[in-house]
């Protein structure tokens, strides 16, 4: 069993509006066929991108209905914006799942909304059934970020990553692989930091070390906002791999000859 995260990154062009990179969504869904031809059972769970953050940061659905004090007007623009970004998030999925199928991967798409709950921003019910049974079909189901009623605050943002931590701790994968816009994790910022070090190896206990140590910002870099749930991932016996998604054929070299290709690797032990 694997799990898969397609990072909104890789997909989409973040800084453009409801924008898909559809030349890297295609490449990659190709990518994932061939790997899948070795029947590997594999759950997909992809970033919002500029289907999601965009506009739920413009509008402060991330902060669901508890700044607003009563204040009808206010409320109803927020639930507004909350179904557009519903909205947003799932012609993102639908196009996904359309190019895996193009290239006969069967798939079956699980919106979180339907069988999630939150309370205080994290995710306190979320139901299998439905990845178990579509699994059990021989499809590839596919979920991703999403927007979920909230206990507490009306509704919030349930990221991927949130869901994938839920997935490890119930189906125990072999691996959960995350195809972000980096090589995987590094010393400092790639980005910023031409001398950035990749970081081949880690394990649960380096990162939390480094956090205590003060330096998780220079750390993980782009990464670092993944690093929680990561780690608590890799806490259940999965490898969690940090690939990039933009570099053709990184995916399925990585499956034929791990040391071929830069990557990160968490893991309990080394």
């Amino acid at each position: 069993m694997y799990l898969l995260k397609l990072g909104g990154s890789v997909i989409t062009q973040k800084d453009k509006m409801c924008t898909l990179r559809k030349d890297v969504l295609s490449r990659l869904v190709r990518e994932i066929a061939e790997v899948m031809r070795k029947d590997r059972e594999l759950i997909i769970v992809h970033g919002a991108g500029s289907f999601g953050h965009l506009r739920a940061k413009k509008a402060g659905v991330h902060l669901g209905l508890r700044d607003l004090d009563g204040e009808e007007k206010r409320i109803h623009e927020r639930i507004l914006a909350m179904a557009h970004v519903q909205a947003d998030v799932r012609r993102l999925n639908l196009s996904v799942c359309e190019q895996l199928e193009n290239v006969g991967v069967p798939c079956f798409s699980i919106a979180p909304a339907s069988v999630g709950l939150m309370r205080g921003g994290r995710l306190v019910h979320f139901d299998m059934e439905a990845f178990r049974h579509s699994l059990g079909l021989g499809m590839v189901p596919v979920s991703f970020g999403d927007v979920l009623l909230d206990e507490s605050m009306g509704f919030s943002i349930c990221s991927g990553d949130q869901i994938l931590l839920e997935l490890a701790r119930e189906f125990h994968p072999e691996k959960v692989i995350f195809l972000s816009d980096v090589d995987g994790i590094y010393d400092r910022d790639p980005k910023t930091h031409g001398d950035a070090r990749l970081l081949p190896h880690l394990t649960p206990s380096d990162i939390e070390e480094l956090s205590l140590s003060g330096k998780e910002g220079d750390v993980t870099g782009a990464m670092y906002g993944k690093m929680g749930e990561a780690v608590e991932m890799a806490k259940t016996g999965a490898r969690v791999i940090f690939l990039n998604g933009l570099v053709e054929g990184r995916l399925p070299r990585f499956f034929e000859d791990e040391d071929s290709v830069p990557h990160t690797t968490l893991e309990e032990a080394r």
